[in-house]
């Protein structure tokens, strides 16, 4: 398995769990630095920002099942603070978690008349 899909495979399924690059970088067995080059590279996107996109999908996804509470979703996809989410969440967004809740709620009932 080449180091991209499994670097990308390890990210996806430890989505609220240590995300560091030095963690990153000893499950794909390469020197931090060098995987940080090699996928920026290889990708064309940084690694932080690969990290971003899949907790933004991961946040969304949970959002629209409308199961969880916000402060569940945060810690499921990896903030110890409900406040660093709100935050995190809104500058990817420009909206708020329940802001966006509420949003595709309303595309849903929109789109069953």
């Amino acid at each position: 398995m080449d180091v991209v899909s499994q670097v990308q495979r390890y990210i996806r399924h430890n989505v609220a769990g240590d995300l560091s690059l030095n963690r990153i970088a000893e499950v794909a067995g390469h020197n931090p630095s060098y995987l940080s080059r090699l996928y920026k590279r290889i990708t064309g996107e940084g690694l932080s920002d690969f990290i971003t996109a899949v907790k933004i999908t991961k946040t969304k996804e949970l959002l629209g099942e409308n199961r969880l509470k916000i402060n569940e979703i945060s810690k499921a996809v990896g903030f110890l603070s409900k406040q660093s989410f709100y935050r995190f969440f809104r500058k990817a967004t420009n909206a708020t978690p329940q802001g966006y809740r509420e949003q595709i709620g309303r595309s849903t009932d929109d789109s069953r008349m």
